[in-house]
């Protein structure tokens, strides 16, 4: 759906149809609703990201759902919530250790990392039978 919306950021979303997660039955949101419900995800992804060190961490699953996320509705001109966010540039680990697998975790292409992170969320609904199955019905 991400690739969708950024593809037609400009345009208006009448509706979104997709499955709760719950019990995977079909739900339909409002294109107000839908944006309304990015925000407080948007802020809720805030609460992990790492405190320091964003430069390094920026591979992390949790950066990259934040860092697209904040990018897209950016880019829909969407975002309500008031976050204070400049990504990150160079800088190496200040202020903590790292161990080998965090180490090698930093050195993964951020773009690899993303693929690799895009493939391991969709294995998860194929576990608890749920659709990720969705439309989104666009404004005339």
């Amino acid at each position: 759906m991400a690739c969708e919306l950024r593809a037609n950021a400009g345009r208006e979303i009448e509706s979104v149809r997709f499955h709760r997660v719950i019990d995977n039955a079909p739900i339909t949101l409002s294109g107000d609703d839908l944006w309304i419900a990015l925000n407080y995800q948007l802020i809720h992804l805030v609460d992990f990201l790492p405190v320091t060190n964003w430069a390094v961490y920026a591979n992390d699953t949790s950066f990259i759902l934040f860092r697209d996320l904040y990018d897209l509705m950016e880019a829909a001109g969407k975002r309500d919530a008031q976050i204070g966010y400049t990504p990150a540039r160079g800088g190496g680990l200040v202020g903590e250790k790292q161990d080998l697998a965090g180490w090698l975790s930093t050195h993964i292409p951020v773009g690899v990392s993303e693929k690799m992170a895009a493939k391991s969320v969709t294995r998860f609904p194929d576990r608890i039978g749920h659709s990720l199955d969705y439309s989104i019905t666009w404004a005339s």
